[in-house]
């Protein structure tokens, strides 16, 4: 059962999660500018490429300016993340620091990673499998292959310059006036995907040291922290792997607190674009020796109004009836979870992978 101490840190982090999804946008609007910079030189080279009977050796000199052009600017958007992340990192633990202070009422001294921890937080960090400067390398190599594809093919079928550019900027499908002048949007193309690409780089990393920032300023902390609880957005857009860890429990060193029974995995985020949150699992003022109350819990926000800071998603699902669970879940997934057949959290195997429907029926349908 968690503290109301507990709850007010659960209050606190999770509104300091909504500044990192602020900082987040800002991110990615930094690399998506970047990313129209190089969109705006490839096309120029483009525009400007004779391409009437074009010799192989000319060919083979376009796609090589081009690479050194991607190459170039996603090297850039690397270097821009990299000093993002590493000044979130900071922020992040004096928040959760901060937040630590406010709900023991100054009667501890929170404590914070050293430097030298902030500086090798970024290259370390791991981001679903990889690190952030291998993501962005992987981008670039993985665009630079799909650009010299799209060209090749282009170039084989006699397309002009400017069928070769709608392979890599897309269809203009609107403008809006700036300035007195028509900035024309564009849709499909290669700049599309590179562009989704870049912005769930940059979400996911965000959120990744975000995370590692706070977990490990909890372990700074383990004298007055005993474990970390997940705290999964309440809305119909919460995947089901964060559904079945919505307020799984875990020791400090990463083991089960019952009833959880899934293993903790590394913890948030749990997938790109993943939005849930861990906050820790305090000792009580009497644990420590310090003769003053809990205090009450708060409120935390939710889609359909707020709602206690204590609510988890079994209790939210009830809340917002069977139509919403239906949608979330799935009709057959919800049926099993309404009949009592399964739990929230046996929606997944123990290695955190979701079930099939098939897998769930064979497993508790009977």
């Amino acid at each position: 059962m968690a503290t109301d101490k507990d709850t007010q840190l659960a209050q606190d982090i999770i509104a300091q999660q909504i500044n990192i999804f602020r900082f987040s946008a800002g991110e990615q609007q930094r690399v998506l500018r970047i990313l129209k910079r190089m969109e705006e030189d490839l096309v120029g080279q483009l525009l400007h490429a004779n391409l009437t009977d074009i010799s192989r050796e000319d060919k083979a000199r376009l796609l090589s300016q081009a690479q050194a052009v991607i190459e170039q600017y996603y090297g850039d958007m690397s270097e821009a993340s990299t000093i993002g992340l590493e000044g979130l990192a900071r922020t992040e633990a004096q928040a959760t620091a901060d937040a630590l202070d406010r709900a023991f009422q100054g009667h501890i001294v929170p404590a914070l990673p050293t430097e030298t921890y902030f500086k090798r937080l970024v290259d370390k960090t791991m981001i679903q499998g990889a690190t952030n400067a291998d993501w962005w390398s992987r981008q670039s190599t993985n665009y630079q292959w799909q650009f010299q594809t799209e060209i090749s093919q282009g170039l084989a079928q006699g397309e002009t310059n400017a069928q070769l550019i709608q392979r890599v900027r897309g269809k203009a499908v609107g403008y809006k006036v700036v300035d007195g002048e028509r900035v024309y949007e564009y849709a499909g193309g290669l700049m599309q995907k590179a562009r989704a690409a870049a912005a769930a780089e940059v979400q996911t990393a965000v959120q990744t040291v975000a995370a590692t920032a706070r977990r490990d300023t909890f372990q700074a902390n383990s004298d007055v922290i005993k474990g970390i609880r997940q705290v999964s957005t309440l809305d119909g857009h919460t995947t089901v792997i964060c559904v079945a860890y919505s307020g799984a429990k875990w020791t400090l060193e990463y083991v089960p607190i019952t009833p959880t029974t899934l293993a903790y995995n590394g913890g948030v985020p749990r997938h790109w674009n993943c939005r849930s949150v861990e906050v820790p699992i305090t000792k009580t003022f009497r644990e420590l020796g310090i003769d003053i109350p809990e205090f009450q819990a708060s409120t935390r926000a939710a889609s359909g109004g707020p709602v206690s800071a204590k609510t988890e998603f079994a209790d939210y699902l009830k809340q917002r009836g069977p139509a919403f669970t239906n949608d979330l879940l799935g009709p057959g997934r919800a049926q099993l979870w309404h009949d009592g057949k399964i739990t929230l959290q046996q929606l997944l195997d123990q290695n955190g992978r979701p079930l099939t429907l098939d897998e769930l029926r064979k497993r508790y349908g009977q």
